[in-house]
């Protein structure tokens, strides 16, 4: 077989994959990446995942910043937030904030290891979330009044601060100790599908919680303000896109979650919300192609989703609870692996990741491992799945 009938073979066979609507396969797609956020010195370990399906540990690399250690507020929550650690698109970077110091990292993914090629300041204080898309990298911060503030990711993966992006979010501050109230503080940044928007939400605790959208230019610049729509919660907190685009939102309060319509001007229509799952603190979500899972942080439970076309939310097991963890777990950030056969859950108060395989029937989750990757109680968050 000569190398251009080779070659016109694995394009049609990948056009047929993409038609089909399965997922893209990716060299090394179960690699795992969690960060410690240790205080001290924050780190990232990376993971493999063997034959058999269980995850372990191949090596840790220092960020060049600091973590913030346990949390004040939720001692398995020092960050309130989700995307801490984020895997670029096209799978050659990592991107994670340092909120003790102040400092975002970017870290190239080689075959076996991270290597650490810039460290540079977040552009406010207690940096927290960060998303990219395009070239475009834009971080949360939520110390002090909150904002937003832009980078360009260069050629080398440095990255270079984009002059007057930076947007106030104008909230008032609140701090316990050194750091922000948490429950008080804005939880993630993520562009929506089109990359025309980035949103965020706002947690506020003791009045309605927001969740906000910001206008990209064609520059890289964001609208000077904000449109913003009350949440029916006063804490939402993590969300994501599923693959039709419908924005899903946990709301950490009444254990439930709330799917959105985006359109093209940036407003949101409400789809349905879930009844309360009857478990503690909802917070971070992730979603496969038709189930969504979250992780109950202060009920160490985990709770599903099934997805319909429209966008809406049906609990998968009627009490709420589709895995159960030891008591002290708190678990915090949950990723489904690129092929939706694995879901990850980082376990802050134990130090480890638990691992399930997803039965793409049902939804239902069956453990496969937990692997120790962080000493327990001493910041971890911030997980990131190819």
């Amino acid at each position: 077989m000569n190398a251009t009938k080779f070659f016109k073979m694995r394009k049609t066979a990948l056009a047929l994959l993409l038609l089909s609507g399965a997922t893209a396969v990716y060299a090394g797609q179960s690699d795992l990446y969690a960060m410690s956020n240790a205080k001290g010195g924050n780190q990232i370990a990376v993971l493999k995942r063997a034959d058999d399906g269980s995850l372990q540990v191949s090596g840790r690399y220092a960020t060049g910043g600091e973590g913030t250690g346990i949390g004040l507020v939720n001692p398995v929550d020092p960050l309130g937030s989700q995307n801490a650690l984020l895997l670029s698109k096209n799978h050659k970077w990592l991107y994670a904030v340092n909120a003790g110091s102040n400092q975002l990292s970017v870290l190239r993914v080689l075959d076996n290891r991270l290597e650490l090629v810039d460290v540079l300041p977040s552009g406010g204080r207690f940096p927290v979330s960060v998303a990219e898309r395009n070239g475009i990298l834009y971080v949360l911060n939520a110390g002090n009044e909150g904002n937003v503030t832009g980078f360009r990711i260069e050629h080398d993966g440095k990255l270079k601060a984009i002059p007057g992006s930076t947007r106030s979010l104008h909230d008032t501050p609140h701090d316990v100790g050194a750091y922000p109230d948490i429950l008080r503080t804005p939880a993630q940044i993520q562009f929506s599908p089109s990359g025309e928007w980035l949103v965020l939400t706002v947690k506020h605790f003791d009045a309605p919680g927001t969740i906000q959208r910001f206008a990209v230019n064609d520059d890289g610049l964001l609208s000077q303000t904000p449109l913003v729509s009350a949440s029916p919660d006063t804490v939402p907190f993590g969300f994501t896109f599923d693959l039709r685009g419908h924005l899903l939102v946990t709301e950490a309060i009444s254990a439930t979650l709330s799917s959105y319509r985006l359109d093209d001007a940036g407003a949101l229509s409400v789809i349905g919300r879930t009844a309360p799952n009857g478990q503690l603190a909802t917070c971070w979500i992730d979603a496969t192609r038709k189930f969504a899972y979250v992780s109950n942080t202060n009920s160490d439970t985990l709770s599903g989703y099934r997805l319909d076309r429209s966008g809406k939310l049906v609990n998968l097991n009627p009490n709420g609870v589709i895995a159960t963890l030891a008591a002290g777990h708190g678990p915090v950030d949950v990723k489904a692996s690129s092929d939706g056969r694995y879901l990850n859950v980082v376990n802050s108060g134990a130090g480890t990741i638990s691992s399930y395989r997803i039965n793409e029937v049902d939804g239902q989750l069956k453990a496969v491992s937990e692997t120790v990757v962080f000493p327990p109680l001493s910041g971890m968050e911030g997980l990131a799945s190819e």
